[in-house]
């Protein structure tokens, strides 16, 4: 079922995202992802076409990510709905058949972009900023890919739950010296101290999954 049965109140300047997809994992997972991110506001999230079509008339979100094989029907109903709801709201699909899918004449406008799920998820985060960007939503924050090694190093440590003494003991570091590099991965970030944990495990996990066949 979608997150919440009534519409909350938006976060002013942080476009609202639909998610229709009926694996629970990447379901929960992307959401997680887009929302530590600080991407997008997820306000709701559905496993069936009906479901997703439900979400998209009760939220009229800025922005669906949506899969294509639903139970109950296919992602492109769920899109039309969207489409009638809130004409200005941009999809993007995250299928597995991304590379047989034609978009609709009708959906053109609408289908921002169209992402492989079995790609990386830097992949679909670059599709979804960039349209955050455009939908004049709170900028983005950087990759990863601005920490140094050893900053990357502690910040995977940090996901795997270790405090910064076990840290410091495990690469070698004072104690000083590692929450010095976690206070300049959070400023990198844009994240606060408090999220850090929360964020470093997203990563760890996402980036386990990219490395699966």
């Amino acid at each position: 079922m979608p997150r919440s049965l009534t519409a909350p109140k938006p976060t002013p300047g942080k476009p609202r995202c639909v998610i229709v997809e009926d694996h629970l994992m990447f379901r929960e997972l992307l959401g997680a992802l887009l929302e530590a991110e600080g991407l997008v506001e997820v306000v709701a999230v559905a496993r069936t076409a009906r479901e997703g079509s439900n979400a998209c008339e009760l939220h009229r979100p800025d922005l669906l990510l949506l899969d294509l094989s639903l139970p109950g029907g296919n992602g492109v109903a769920v899109a039309r709905t969207l489409a009638k709801c809130n004409p200005a709201a941009r999809t993007v699909i995250v299928s597995g058949e991304a590379d047989t899918f034609r978009c609709p004449p009708a959906l053109k406008s609408q289908v921002y972009s169209i992402v492989d799920k079995t790609r990386a998820f830097s992949i679909l985060r670059s599709e979804v900023a960039s349209l955050v960007r455009k939908l004049g939503g709170d900028a983005v924050h950087p990759e990863t890919s601005s920490l140094s090694p050893r900053e990357i190093q502690v910040f995977e440590l940090v996901g795997h739950g270790l405090t910064s003494k076990e840290i410091g003991d495990r690469l070698q570091l004072s104690y000083q010296t590692v929450e010095t590099h976690r206070r300049r991965i959070g400023a990198k970030l844009g994240i606060s101290s408090s999220a850090l944990v929360s964020r470093a495990a997203i990563h760890n996990l996402t980036s386990r999954i990219q490395r699966q066949p």
